[in-house]
């Protein structure tokens, strides 16, 4: 499971934001869209959830509605490393699409 927001806080104060999107998750599982730059030990992913429910994975599989995956709720916040984020897939559970807001991370 990603850190969520407070434990992730002193890893934001290290990294700066390069780039930032939102993607509406409907009934197919999808991935993040930007492409997560520089090093791979070097960046890092903030995704705040707005609308859900739905479910997440970050070990490269592909959640189900009701099924595999750590539930995804509306003000969910949390942070993924580099290495989750290439993997990460979300799909609404529900009827109603899901909006995540996704900022991208730098180290300083």
């Amino acid at each position: 499971m990603p850190l969520n927001a407070q434990g992730a806080q002193h890893q934001l104060r290290q990294l700066y934001p390069y780039g930032y999107e939102a993607i509406s998750v409907g009934a197919a599982a999808l991935g993040l869209w930007q492409t997560v730059q520089s090093d791979p030990g070097d960046t890092g992913v903030h995704i705040q959830v707005e609308n859900g429910p739905g479910r997440g994975r970050v070990d490269g599989g592909l959640p189900a509605a009701g099924g595999p995956g750590f539930p995804l709720y509306d003000i969910d916040s949390f942070f993924l490393s580099t290495q989750e984020a290439y993997k990460f897939k979300a799909i609404r559970d529900g009827a109603t699409n899901v909006l995540l807001h996704v900022t991208y991370y730098r180290k300083i």
